[in-house]
């Protein structure tokens, strides 16, 4: 389900990308070819090689490999995945924190308040259409999962490529990549003490 929903938001970035920064009003002046430019190159071959042939490569080992080694290796590649994310948070927030420094404190919470938001609705709307259609709680966890992690790390090259003069959408990416991750770990907490109390 999680990779379905980053498949298709990546084939739709290149004629929705381009609308919701005009919604924002965020004027992409020349820079708005440059911008359709990137998302269409990095939603092609980038995509295949960096996106969708490692998928396919962690579903292939996960059916040839034994399940004795692949738990024997959960802690390394777990500890080798939040490395990768911190490393990729780290890179693009040294270039976002000292130019949103200046910005008033009420527009830096207003952007933490936002970032949390994205993954808190997609929560939120899981456990409603959980609750409204009667799913199994497995489906329910699929849908926690799936509607509130989101593949933050073409946002944040685009960001950094398109918006290099608005920090605070670069920030915002940052925030919401390391919040997702933050209340999906609350939901595993959670879900891990429902599971305990059956």
């Amino acid at each position: 389900l999680s990779l379905t929903l980053v498949v298709v938001s990546i084939l739709l970035s290149p004629w929705i990308t381009p609308q919701l920064v005009s919604l924002l009003g965020m004027s992409l002046g020349e820079s708005r070819q440059q911008c359709e430019l990137l998302v269409n190159q990095f939603s092609g071959s980038f995509f295949i090689v960096w996106v969708i042939l490692p998928t396919a490569a962690g579903f292939a080992a996960r059916q040839i490999l034994p399940t004795s080694s692949i738990e024997l290796m959960r802690p390394i590649l777990t500890l080798v995945s939040a490395a990768a994310l911190l490393m990729l948070n780290y890179i693009n927030s040294v270039l976002a924190l000292p130019k949103a420094s200046g910005s008033p404190i009420s527009v830096l919470i207003t952007t933490a308040v936002l970032a949390t938001s994205l993954a808190a609705i997609g929560i939120a709307l899981a456990l409603a259409i959980t609750w409204f259609f009667g799913l199994r709680s497995e489906t329910r966890t699929a849908l926690m999962f799936g509607l509130s992690m989101k593949h933050t790390g073409l946002a944040l090259i685009l960001a950094g490529a398109v918006l290099s003069n608005q920090p605070l959408a670069i920030l915002l990416i940052v925030l919401a990549t390391l919040m997702q991750h933050v209340l999906a770990g609350v939901v595993q907490w959670w879900l891990d003490r429902s599971l305990a109390a059956q």
